[in-house]
């Protein structure tokens, strides 16, 4: 299988919002849809607060321009407790052969404690999983950052030069181990897939 080839796929429990990437969706008119059937379920949320957190996500992730991109919206949250982006880093010129050192060297920067590196056999092909804190974007005045917690996987599936990663980002305190356990489940449902 060489690189144009294929498709890559990921499954998501429900409560993990798929965030539109294409350009041509109205951000706005998506956020208040889905704002709407969040803020009807049982629990009390602002749907204003919802649509505000979900349309600001979503353009957040699409100026990266992953593959997929998934907001975790458990029931009774106005703001996503974490997001799961999904994209392909290609060789190129500089980079000939993307392998699991290369992506645990360039990934694994560890701003305030030493990443956690671990390799793994996924079904999607050998994995790196990278767990780290990184220095999120600065807030207020004081310019003061805030903690972002992340697990990166890098997988190499078999028969492709390129890399197919998935990050999960969180800055809410105390969530590492749930949101690691929950992010191990996710990518063993990551599939490649000849076209």
């Amino acid at each position: 299988m060489n690189d144009d080839t294929w498709n890559v796929g990921i499954e998501c429990p429900e409560d993990w919002i798929p965030l539109p990437l294409e350009p041509g969706i109205d951000l706005g008119a998506w956020a208040l849809e889905q704002a709407g059937k969040l803020a009807a379920a049982p629990a009390e949320v602002d749907a204003d607060a919802l649509m505000y957190d979900l349309r600001e996500r979503a353009a957040d992730s699409r100026g990266r321009e992953p593959v997929f991109a998934f907001g975790l919206y458990p029931e009774g949250f106005e703001e996503a407790l974490a997001v799961l982006e999904v994209d392909v880093v290609h060789p190129d010129d500089k980079v000939p052969s993307i392998t699991l050192d290369w992506i645990t060297e360039v990934f694994a920067t560890g701003d305030f404690q030493e990443p956690e590196v671990e390799r793994a056999v996924l079904p999607a092909g050998p994995a790196v999983r990278i767990r780290q804190g990184l220095a999120g974007r600065g807030t207020g005045q004081s310019g003061e950052r805030s903690l972002m917690e992340t697990v990166t996987y890098g997988v190499r599936p078999p028969g492709i030069e390129s890399a197919v990663m998935v990050l999960v980002s969180w800055t809410a305190p105390g969530l590492a181990d749930l949101m690691t356990a929950a992010a191990d489940q996710i990518v063993h449902t990551l599939k490649i897939t000849a076209t």
